[in-house]
């Protein structure tokens, strides 16, 4: 249900003006508002000393709109500064997801199978990958073993599969 009306009494530049308001918040935010225009106008009237309360009120009402339109330039400028990063930022993301795309595209021949035998997962490396080191996933030491090609194949256990 709304508040009922009431009136607010505020004093500008003197003189004493009653305005419509709904009561709490709205009754402090009248007499902020009347308490800034007297303010300004103040400022206004001890500048132009020529001038009455309605010329005082009329440049005091050009400078806000100045102030306000200046404020809104400010916002524009701020609003398209804010537009062309996010736009920069955008692509530079967009170029980074795609060479994480094309990255995992050619990784594509690694991925994971789930061994039924042992039940581990393992890793298919793709066949250029074969000429590298060879990985385990057991904490057992990882030993290359030494083939002799003049042997059949099979390492040399009394050397620890070093050739003799």
């Amino acid at each position: 249900m709304c508040a009922a009306t009431r009136a607010v009494k505020v004093t500008i530049l003197g003189r004493e003006y009653a305005f419509a308001s709904q009561g709490g918040d709205a009754d402090a935010h009248v007499r902020r508002v009347a308490e800034l225009v007297d303010e300004r106008m103040r400022e206004v009237s001890r500048r132009a000393t020529r001038q009455g309360p309605l010329g005082v009120a009329i440049l005091t009402g050009l400078e806000l709109v100045d102030e306000l339109l200046s404020l809104q330039r400010e916002a524009d400028s701020v609003e398209e500064q804010i537009a062309e990063r996010t736009s920069r930022l955008s692509s530079s993301l967009g170029q980074l997801l795609g060479d994480l795309d094309d990255d995992m595209a050619s990784d594509a021949d690694a991925q994971p199978r789930q061994d039924e035998e042992e039940g581990h997962r393992r890793f298919d490396l793709p066949s250029s990958a074969s000429d590298g080191p060879r990985f385990r996933t057991d904490e057992a030491p990882v030993t290359l073993d030494a083939v002799d090609p003049a042997s059949d194949g099979t390492p040399d256990p009394s050397t620890g599969g070093k050739p003799a």
